[in-house]
């Protein structure tokens, strides 16, 4: 596979207007994009007139990372596209500059959803292998794919694990299609019975069959099923040593149960370090740098149910 993408098509500024008056969509997105204002504020005012659950599937493309985003102004992620300029900015911000000693990088992106840190990561790394295996959520991606003429972002239909398997899949519910699981108890809405049976992969088979030259970079988001996916890579993660950027529920957290066993699935000399993204400070202000603080197992935030973790090699 080549590691070189097509030139991306030309940008589009603006964007597709989106709602109401061109006026005032411009300037919710000016203002989505200060992010010296707490993103709370940001938030509430936005939605006051374009809340992503109230709005229609209004097609657009967007300037992203170097590429053109297309989305739907009614799921939640691509709906922070058009408006703030991104998902969890901070934190692909940070892994942008922790790749900037591993040039012509691999990465992968486990519980890649539409595709948004994936064609972020492309703007970085040489290659990029997106595993989805929900197709509704998988087609977005491929949409991106062919929209920009990218060689360089790899599709795969599947999930990864620690076995081989099919599993049932509660399929995610409302605006924010990133919250699908193979966990019943993490299911969208409480919904008794899952929605369908998805394919998984072993992990580590599943990469040898790829020979990757190296893979530098790992993202992992997969709704509570994060141990699978530890233990699927573990053969993986000894051979690359890769930097890990881990969305830690505390559903799995719970599972896995003390630090010392979380540390049993990494290789050994790994460092563990919580992102800790900009703060608010007064009614109106937030700060503008992200940080990375040394994890307490026991103290772990539940806000939202998962903390986001930052795994290195140390040397």
């Amino acid at each position: 596979m080549s590691v070189n993408s097509v030139s991306p098509k030309p940008m589009v500024w603006p964007p597709t207007k989106a709602y109401g008056s061109p006026w005032v969509d411009a300037g919710l997105r000016w203002l989505g994009r200060q992010r010296w204002i707490r993103y709370g504020l940001r938030d509430r005012l936005i939605r006051r007139w374009c809340d992503p659950a109230r709005l229609p599937d209004h097609d657009f493309e967007a300037p992203f990372a170097g590429y053109v985003y297309t989305g739907k102004l009614s799921r939640w992620i691509d709906w922070l596209v058009y408006y703030f300029g991104g998902y969890e900015l901070d934190e692909l911000e940070m892994l942008e500059r922790v790749m900037r000693d591993r040039p012509d990088g691999v990465a992968l992106d486990i519980g890649a959803n539409v595709g948004h840190h994936a064609l972020y990561m492309a703007s970085f790394c040489a290659q990029v292998h997106a595993f989805e295996p929900f197709d509704p959520v998988g087609d977005r991606i491929q949409e991106k794919i062919e929209r920009n003429g990218l060689s360089k972002i790899s599709l795969h239909r599947v999930g990864l694990s620690d076995a081989d398997d099919e599993l049932p899949y509660f399929a995610p519910v409302g605006s924010n299609v990133g919250n699908g699981t193979f966990v019943e108890s993490l299911s969208p809405s409480g919904q008794a019975e899952p929605t369908c049976t998805l394919s998984l992969r072993q992990a580590d088979r599943y990469l040898e069959a790829l020979n990757l030259p190296r893979v530098d970079l790992i993202k992992i988001d997969v709704e509570g099923f994060e141990m699978h996916v530890l233990a699927g890579l573990k053969q993986s993660l000894r051979r690359y040593r890769p930097v890990l950027m881990l969305e830690l529920s505390d559903t799995a957290r719970q599972a896995i149960g003390s630090f010392d066993d979380f540390l049993a699935m990494l290789p050994p000399d790994y460092a563990v370090e919580q992102i800790v993204r900009p703060h608010a400070f007064g009614y109106f202000f937030s700060t503008l740098s992200t940080r990375l603080v040394r994890l307490d197992w026991s103290a772990v935030p539940t806000r939202g149910g998962y903390v986001n973790l930052l795994l290195r090699p140390r040397h």
